[in-house]
Order: structure tokens, then C-alpha cells, then sequence
């Protein structure tokens, strides 16, 4: 079984949260907002979408502020598998 779905999507905003990682230790983490793209390949087809992403890994928020800084986009493919155990 293997069923996948293409999305395309783009950071439309960031914000910056206080995060707990442990209970002495604050530290701060990125937030991001991503709003889905409608438009080529799928035209009319494609639906409304959003989704946030709390990003507590530098160098991975780097890569979402970059995209939001030069108005770069994410090409996203959900796939379906079976449930993990873990």
C-alpha cells in the first residue's frame, strides 16, 4: 500500500516561543505557520490547507526561515503507511 498525496506549500509566518526543555533550563524556539498553495499542477483541484510546525532544531528552522525570507516554497508529499508501534 503505498498512496501519496503532493502538496505545495509556503511559510506565510514565523514567531519565536519560549520553550521548557527541561525544568531548569528555558530556552527559545521557532514557530512557523505554512499556508497551502493553490495553482499549477493542480489548478482549481488543490484545497485549502495550513499547518504549524514548532521547530526546536537550529539548523532545521534555518531552512524555514530562509523560505519565508526569499519567498521560497515546499513541495510536500504525504504518504500513507501503516501505523508504527512506536
Amino acid at each position: 500500500m503505498s498512496k501519496q498525496v503532493h502538496a505545495r506549500f509556503y511559510v506565510s509566518q514565523s514567531s519565536r516561543l519560549s520553550w521548557w526543555s527541561d525544568p531548569k533550563e528555558q530556552s527559545l524556539i521557532d514557530k512557523f505557520h505554512l499556508s497551502g498553495i493553490k495553482g499549477e499542477p493542480f489548478g482549481r483541484a488543490t484545497p485549502s490547507a495550513s499547518m504549524e510546525m514548532v521547530i526546536a532544531n537550529p539548523e532545521a528552522a534555518e531552512v524555514f526561515k530562509e523560505a519565508l525570507e526569499n519567498n521560497l516554497e515546499f513541495d510536500v508529499v504525504f504518504t500513507l503507511r501503516e501505523k508504527s508501534n512506536e
